[in-house]
């Protein structure tokens, strides 16, 4: 059953599931989030409760994703930048990647300014803009 154009229900096997084109992984286990998923909280969120159960594996997923082409979108870039400050200098520290995560939320939120986008829009950067 089509919801929207961006979101459907599947009923494989007799189990409801949510399908996402933006974001397929969003009903994945979460290690295949940290690996997979598009959303920065979500994304962050998943981190903290892979590492708590199996912190060697969560990280290895990070690394992964850190290692593939970088997206040029925002949600992509926050994530990625993200997990390389987790992976760099907080792998061990779960009460600092709680916190980095709770930002994620707020950060992500940033990409409605022109200037976060300024790649793949014709708005000036904020910085030039005449307001």
């Amino acid at each position: 059953m089509l919801l929207s154009g961006r979101w459907a229900c599947s009923i494989p096997e007799g189990e409801l599931d949510i399908i996402s084109a933006g974001d397929p992984a969003i009903t994945a286990n979460k290690l295949r989030y940290v690996e997979f998923g598009t959303e920065p909280s979500g994304a962050l969120r998943a981190v903290l409760e892979s590492w708590a159960n199996n912190s060697t594996d969560t990280i290895a997923a990070m690394q992964r994703r850190v290692r593939r082409s970088p997206g040029t979108d925002w949600d992509n870039r926050l994530i990625r930048k993200a997990y390389q400050l987790i992976i760099a200098q907080y792998s061990t520290n779960g009460e600092a990647i709680r916190l980095l995560g709770s930002g994620g939320g707020d950060l992500g939120g940033a990409k409605i300014f022109p200037h976060f986008e300024a790649e793949q829009s014709s708005s000036p950067p904020l910085s030039t803009a005449r307001l």
